[in-house]
C-alpha cells in the first residue's frame, strides 16, 4: 500500500509510513484469508459454490475492503500534512 500511495500521491508524510504497514498487513492477511478459502471451495465443495465464492462473494469481499481503505487513506493522509 505505501508505493501504492506514493504513486498515486506525490508528498506521502513520513508520518505515513507506519499507518501504511498496518494497511499492508491487512491487506495481507486478507488474500491471505481469502486463497485458503478459494483452495477450500476448489477442492472441498461443490461446483456452485466453488463459482460463487469465487465468482462473486470474494469480489464483493474486496470491495468491501477496498473502499473503507481507501476513504480512511484519504482522512489519514489529509490529516498527516495538517
Amino acid at each position: 500500500m505505501e508505493r501504492i500511495a506514493r504513486a498515486t500521491t506525490r508528498d506521502v508524510p513520513a508520518e505515513a509510513t507506519p499507518y501504511l504497514r498496518h494497511v499492508t498487513i491487512a491487506w495481507s492477511v486478507f488474500f491471505v484469508c481469502n486463497g485458503t478459502v478459494a483452495f477450500l471451495t476448489a477442492t472441498k465443495t461443490s461446483f456452485q459454490t466453488w463459482a460463487f465464492y469465487n465468482g462473486f462473494l470474494a469480489y464483493v469481499l474486496i470491495g468491501a475492503m477496498f473502499a473503507p481503505s481507501f476513504l480512511i487513506r484519504i482522512r489519514v493522509m489529509k490529516k498527516l500534512r495538517k
